[in-house]
């Protein structure tokens, strides 16, 4: 029995869309594909890995293993870019970006804020670590201070933590020129690196 037409439409404009979406999302994933491949000149050649689906690449740079990850904007995520670089670090500890709602929480008693007696830094970030003691031996070292002010300084920084074998950096809401950008990625890259390099983290092996 033949179908009527306009269950015949119905299932035409369907199989339009379903096809419509799938040639989209196959050129999307193609552009960021080859925009991070753009990246490549950033790290040691031939160590370059892009992602299938185009969400990050990975690489060697001064002998650290990296990754970056690409997070587009949504409704449930405001988006951004991840810096993971393998390390071999003493202690975990983080400095996020001071907010409204951090503040908030500081005062409650609901987060931790350690300080490093820095007034600029102390002013910026939100400090947490095991203790006091941990972050200061950490950050104690004027360069360090110096390499983490520069990371800190960088347009749409959102967090730095180190924990589980990486120092990983944030820059969030999601830009995506910036984001693929080889001179803001290259900036970022080696603002990460010098600060890995200023607190003495050699690199994880393998």
């Amino acid at each position: 029995m033949p179908l009527p037409d306009s269950e015949l439409v119905s299932i035409l404009i369907a199989v339009a869309v379903t096809a419509l979406t799938f040639v989209i999302i196959v050129f999307v994933v193609r552009t960021q594909r080859r925009k991070l491949a753009r990246l490549e000149p950033l790290f040691e050649p031939g160590s370059l890995r892009v992602a299938r689906m185009g969400g990050w690449i990975a690489g060697s740079a001064r002998g650290y293993s990296c990754r970056y990850t690409i997070q587009n904007r949504s409704q449930y995520s405001p988006g951004g870019a991840t810096l993971r670089l393998g390390v071999i670090a003493p202690i975990n500890w983080a400095a996020r970006k001071e907010g409204l709602l951090s503040r908030g929480m500081i005062r409650l008693g609901l987060a931790q804020d350690l300080k490093i007696g820095d007034p600029g830094l102390d002013e910026q970030l939100r400090f947490t670590a095991h203790s006091s003691s941990d972050l200061m031996g950490a950050l104690g070292i004027g360069a360090a201070r110096s390499a983490l002010e520069h990371v800190s300084a960088s347009e749409r920084f959102q967090h730095v933590k180190v924990a589980s074998g990486r120092c990983e950096v944030r820059w969030s809401p999601s830009n995506r020129r910036a984001d693929v950008s080889p001179e803001v990625v290259r900036d970022r890259l080696e603002a990460t690196l010098d600060l890995v390099t200023a607190l003495g983290y050699p690199p994880t092996m393998g």
